[in-house]
């Protein structure tokens, strides 16, 4: 029961209904740039972080590990490759670069066909009277061309 002696449970103090933001809409757009962020921006330099983290794990493969000293000299660890890791960073890095190019290249669904096959050809049926005769029809092949610019 709350103090006023409701049975009514109180609201969370959440977002309410009236601030909920959509994707790409004005006031999402104007939020982002209030609280200074630009995720395009931060995926980018995640990106690079990832670039240098793999090449840190390449020359600690190749140098099959690295003693950690503190400012005094003294031996705190010694780091060793791990591909598990170096496979985690390239897996980030994989994801990011998908998520990156849809700005720059238009995304192709996956459940469509490859579109290597052939539309098949239009064809328009033609009616006359009877005394014409027979039906005739009209094929159209509007299958692309293949041109090779190698024959002369």
């Amino acid at each position: 029961m709350n103090n006023d002696g409701t049975n009514i449970q109180p609201r969370d103090g959440g977002t309410s209904a009236g601030k909920k933001l959509i994707a790409n809409s004005r006031r999402s757009r104007a939020r982002l740039e209030e609280l200074d962020f630009d995720p395009l921006e931060k995926q980018v330099m995640l990106y690079r972080r990832l670039v240098k983290e793999d090449e840190w794990w390449e020359n600690l493969k190749a140098g099959t590990s690295v003693v950690d000293v503190d400012a005094d000299g003294k031996k705190k660890k010694t780091l060793r490759y791990s591909g598990i890791a170096h496979a985690a960073i390239l897996a980030q890095m994989q994801k990011i670069g998908n998520d990156l190019m849809r700005y720059g290249y238009g995304r192709v669904p996956e459940n469509v066909g490859s579109g290597l096959e052939a539309p098949p050809p239009l064809q328009i049926g033609l009616t006359g009277s009877k005394a014409q005769g027979a039906l005739q029809s009209i094929v159209i092949d509007v299958s692309p061309k293949v041109i090779n610019d190698d024959e002369d």
